[in-house]
């Protein structure tokens, strides 16, 4: 066994792994690098041990990318990564090397358990991290953008002016719809559908936030926002762009390390740690 430790999100569930072998490398090497939930969800699956496997499908977004960065801490010979950046203090380009220990630092346990609820309109709305099948959901549909977008480029210049611009619309309308997605896919509620599932009922759910006023959806997005920061867990992280981002706060400046210190982003891909040939 290669490392064990409990989900961030649930410290009743502990998960221990393996480290893989050649013959697992072989089978990640087939996974589109940008299906990275797809590929991570194939690795938790195949370099989980016993007793107590459990489905990384169900665990939180935190939850496997702690497990992947434990899993990296555990195999990695560097004990840093090395980041550039443009200072926002003094303007100039740093490199700095950041201790994979400092990144564990920002860990943090969930508060009680993974779920919230806020009352709306007389009923109770239930709001819960992405997991890792909603993540691949919304992977697909990132993955579909990007396909669009790069038939866009390949067509602009060819197509006529009329035509281009449908296909932006058309971009710009499933941009609108992955966003929406990820808050259908966090949210819950219940009442619609008693005896259903939050699959079953995100339809129904879906028609319920469509019929809101634009300004009452601002209030109930911010309220959906607010609970899922208060559920923060794991590795403190940023999403950016459709893609996660490892945080590192108070860097401090090479020409001002008496001054507060940036927030770097670390772009912390399953490439760098998921083995391929």
């Amino acid at each position: 066994m290669l490392c064990e430790f409990s989900l961030p999100s649930n410290p009743e569930i502990t998960v221990r792994l393996r480290e893989a072998t050649v013959a697992d490398a072989i089978d990640f090497s087939a996974v589109d690098p940008e299906c990275e939930e797809a590929a991570t969800t194939l690795f938790l699956e195949r370099v989980q041990v016993g007793p107590g496997v459990s489905n990384p499908r169900e665990w939180t977004g935190e939850d496997r990318r702690y497990a992947l960065f434990t899993y990296f801490v555990n195999t990695t010979t560097y004990r840093a990564i090395p980041l550039t950046y443009t200072c926002s203090l003094c303007g100039k380009q740093h490199t700095q090397d950041i201790a994979l220990s400092r990144i564990l630092d920002e860990y943090t346990p969930i508060k009680d358990r993974a779920l919230r609820e806020f009352p709306w309109q007389g009923h109770n709305v239930c709001v819960r991290p992405l997991t890792g099948a909603d993540l691949e959901d919304v992977e697909k549909y990132r993955y579909d953008l990007l396909l669009s977008e790069q038939a866009l480029t390949e067509r602009r210049g060819s197509i006529s002016a009329d035509e281009e611009l449908r296909l932006q619309s058309a971009i710009m309308a499933k941009r609108v719809r992955m966003a929406m997605f990820r808050i259908l896919s966090c949210i819950d509620m219940p009442y619609l559908d008693e005896h259903g599932t939050p699959r079953s009922r995100r339809g129904e759910v879906e028609n319920v936030i469509k019929a809101m006023p634009a300004s009452q959806f601002r209030d109930f997005a911010g309220r959906v926002e607010n609970a899922i920061a208060d559920m923060r867990h794991g590795l403190r992280t940023s999403y950016m762009n459709g893609r996660f981002y490892l945080e590192i706060p108070d860097v401090r400046c090479d020409e001002n390390p008496e001054l507060p210190g940036v927030l770097l982003h670390y772009p912390f891909r399953f490439v760098s740690v998921i083995p391929t040939l």
